[in-house]
């Protein structure tokens, strides 16, 4: 378990799957998402089962005050490049937790990891997730386009200093 200002971060574990279910088809999450559609129940628990026997998936359940406040999932591409994917709770939105268990999600990636660099790709239009990926540390590296679809391409880089960041 992490913990980071208040956030814990636990592994995602299969009797998850309804938590995760809700915040995946909350209106907003599909808005933001790159597929918009409503997800099926059995096609998640496909889904999640396969990415819990992912050794290059890392997932976690955010929580404040002992209440889950939202997911993140790493995966790892090449070893060395993760791309990420996070979703705050409707009820905790506005709170600031996005930027803590960003953060807290990409050191604890970096200390498990040989992992470089994290790569996030937002939506141009989702603002409040570009602001949560730049207070966590993340860098804008370009803009480009996703299925035709402008997006903000951001990346935490693990530098010299990653490590003291973590303790700050």
């Amino acid at each position: 378990m992490v913990s980071e200002a208040g956030i814990s971060l636990r592994p995602v574990r299969l009797d998850d799957a309804r938590l995760l279910f809700e915040w995946a088809n909350d209106p907003l999450v599909r808005a933001m998402a790159f597929s918009t559609a409503p997800i099926i129940w059995g096609d998640h628990l496909i889904w999640l089962q396969k990415n819990l026997s992912n050794a290059n998936c890392y997932m976690a359940i955010a929580s404040a005050q002992d209440r889950p406040v939202g997911q993140i999932r790493f995966d790892v591409r090449d070893g060395r490049t993760a791309e990420v994917d996070v979703h705050i709770a409707s009820a905790e939105r506005g709170r600031g937790f996005g930027p803590m268990i960003i953060r807290a999600g990409a050191y604890d990636l970096l200390a498990r990891t040989d992992v470089q660099q994290i790569v996030a790709i937002v939506k141009s239009e989702n603002r409040g997730s570009i602001a949560a990926f730049m207070k966590a540390g993340f860098e804008k590296f370009g803009s480009i386009a996703v299925h035709g679809i402008a997006c903000e391409r951001l990346i935490f880089q693990r530098g010299s200093n990653w490590q003291e960041d973590c303790s700050a």
